[in-house]
């Protein structure tokens, strides 16, 4: 075979051409050098971690927690951060290869969307410490909220200890909702909040800004479709990886998703690439509202400084009086990896990095993440009133909806049924903007049956048990 053949024969076969096999070779090298570039740990406990604001909570403040709990346990912590991608790359090597003789982490932490492949493996072979006895141990002012352990288990044994809960609420620009007449707080359905959203943007129109939408929502992810189905209590997949996809409430919600985004009755924009800029499409008034977990707020009053005392939070509408107010969006947990040298001097190092009120303190003096602590909600500092969001509680409110937060499930499949759920959405919206609402909603049904098929077939496909 010649050269010219070859070239002809990987193009057409998926095989390696020339650039290729030297993007593969760079790619090789990079992840070399992130498994190399790791220095020893020269402290007694290393702590793993992808977040900026995360490694701010544990290693900044005038003592913090690190230094209290070196002085309080004579033990040093090495806090380790890195971009999540090398950290999946570097711990699933571990995990699959202990034999490396590499120094496992003490504890690290995991991001939701990643935490599903770690569950791929039988309960005892799962590469982190199963923590039901040590959170059943723990201080009634310790204990983690019993629904946000739902994402790190797997056959409710749990995995990791929940940084976070991340309700979502709607943030919106009451400054330009109150110019229009328009009282967006009194909306309980999504159909409610669309007619208002509809006038808004209406009155806007007729004041020069045809531009100006009422709401961002994404097109090209699946992130705010997924959390109208939470606020239904529907996961794609349950925790025992049971299908979900071809409920017909999921069909009614994705025919309803795709007519807020496209056609007449749209009411939305999505916001460009870079997740930031979301704050700067609402400060030059592109979007009046966005929904907002509480990791959102940190970005908004960073980016966007100029929205102070023009910006308010409102629960979620619903679909039906059974609905949640809200759902989440993001999360973390912190796990001890099974041939960690001391489980028990990493659940030591947890529960204060974590679960003490020392922890509570400094998460207080860094972001604004509401703790998975409900006995810490009580705790004056989420009970004052917020000068950015001109005196609004807006702790109160986020407090009030996690404690109706649905439970979320995360399994290895997770992220495939969000996928079949993306593409369906993506054929709704082309469905909406060519032949309009007719015929939508039995058409997302046919669509989602069939993913369901697909998907139940991958599951039962990839079982390493029963």
């Amino acid at each position: 075979m010649n050269r010219q053949s070859r070239s002809a024969y990987g193009k057409r076969n998926g095989g390696f051409t020339k650039p290729l096999f030297i993007m593969a070779i760079l790619a090789c090298i990079g992840l070399i050098g992130i498994w190399y570039d790791h220095p020893v740990p020269q402290s007694d406990l290393e702590i793993w971690l992808f977040a900026r604001a995360h490694r701010q909570v544990l290693c900044d403040g005038n003592p913090s927690l690190v230094q209290q709990y070196q002085k309080n346990t004579g033990k040093t912590i090495s806090v380790d951060q890195m971009v999540l991608q090398a950290e999946d790359v570097r711990l699933l090597s571990m995990f699959l290869s202990p034999s490396q003789g590499l120094q496992m982490p003490d504890a690290v932490e995991i991001e939701i969307n990643s935490v599903g492949k770690y569950f791929r493996p039988p309960l005892d072979q799962v590469g982190f410490y199963p923590l039901n006895d040590w959170i059943a141990r723990l201080p009634a002012n310790e204990r983690p909220l019993p629904s946000r352990l739902a994402p790190w288990s797997k056959s409710r044994v749990v995995f990791g200890i929940p940084h976070d809960i991340n309700p979502v609420a709607i943030l919106y620009r009451i400054d330009l909702f109150v110019q229009a007449g328009v009282d967006l707080n009194t909306a309980k359905t999504w159909s409610e909040f669309q007619k208002l959203c509809l006038d808004y943007q209406a009155y806007w129109s007729r004041h020069g800004h045809p531009e100006y939408r009422a709401i961002e929502l994404r097109r090209s992810r699946p992130d705010n479709l997924l959390m109208m189905l939470m606020q239904r209590h529907i996961n794609p997949l349950d925790d025992q990886n049971r299908v979900h996809i071809a409920d017909k409430n999921v069909a009614a919600t994705v025919a309803f998703y795709a007519q807020l985004v496209v056609g007449p009755a749209a009411i939305s924009s999505d916001t460009p690439a870079a997740d930031v800029l979301w704050t700067k499409s609402l400060e030059s008034g592109a979007i009046g509202a966005a929904l907002c977990p509480d990791w959102r707020l940190a970005e908004l009053k960073s980016y966007s400084p100029e929205l102070a005392n023009k910006v308010r939070l409102m629960p979620l509408p619903k679909f039906q009086p059974s609905d949640a107010p809200t759902a989440t969006w993001g999360g973390t947990m912190t796990g001890i990896p099974r041939a960690a040298k001391n489980p028990e001097a990493s659940w030591r190092m947890i529960q204060f990095l974590y679960l003490s009120p020392q922890a509570i303190k400094a998460r207080q003096q860094f972001t604004d993440i509401l703790p998975a602590i409900p006995a810490a909600w009580d705790d004056p500092g989420y009970h004052r009133p917020d000068p950015f969001f001109g005196g609004q509680k807006i702790d109160e409110l986020y407090i009030e909806l996690a404690r109706q937060l649905p439970e979320r499930y995360v399994t290895p499949y997770s992220l495939i049924a969000e996928q079949q759920i993306s593409s369906v959405m993506t054929q709704a919206i082309e469905h909406m903007r060519d032949y309009g609402s007719d015929g939508l909603e039995p058409q997302c049904q046919q669509w989602l049956t069939a993913a369901a098929t697909d998907l139940q077939r991958r599951v039962d496909f990839g079982k390493f048990d029963n």
